[in-house]
């Protein structure tokens, strides 16, 4: 699944060109290293700890990296979408369209994420892949078709 097909799922149609949403973009010259991301000197107590209980309850519902090329969707007070570069390690050019100042919840979350499906599922951070939280996947799937071929 796509990130263009997963985001039609889950958000309204994107605005037309031109019009604007008024949303804030952050993140913009953070680097986050994965295995370290904890001892971030960017990344704020408060923030890490919110991340944490959004990837425990399965608010991380769908990450993509594709050729480098990240993007993520985590259910907050509104479906919130985030783009990022992934090279290894290294999480860069980070970008989400929430208020906060700094490097927030959700970016953290993906983060955090990617991370632990490395660790536990062996996940290669140097390929391209895609991840759908197993229950947002079983939702989505469920309603639509009475069987499902992976």
């Amino acid at each position: 699944m796509t990130p263009e097909e997963f985001r039609s799922w889950i958000l309204p149609p994107k605005q037309a060109e031109g019009d604007e949403e008024g949303e804030i973009l952050t993140g913009e010259g953070y680097e986050l290293s994965l295995p370290n991301l904890e001892e971030d000197e960017e990344t704020e107590r408060e923030a890490l700890d919110k991340a944490v209980e959004y990837c425990r309850s399965g608010k991380v519902a769908y990450i993509s990296v594709i050729n480098g090329v990240g993007k993520a969707f985590i259910e907050g007070s509104k479906w919130y979408e985030i783009d990022f570069r992934l090279n290894g390690d290294m999480m860069t050019g980070m970008y989400c369209e929430c208020m906060y100042p700094g490097l927030c919840k959700h970016l953290l979350a993906a983060a955090i994420t990617i991370r632990a499906l490395a660790k536990t599922a062996g996940l290669d951070t140097e390929r391209d892949f895609t991840a759908i939280d197993e229950n947002r996947f079983w939702s989505m799937v469920a309603p639509t078709a009475k069987r499902v071929t992976l």
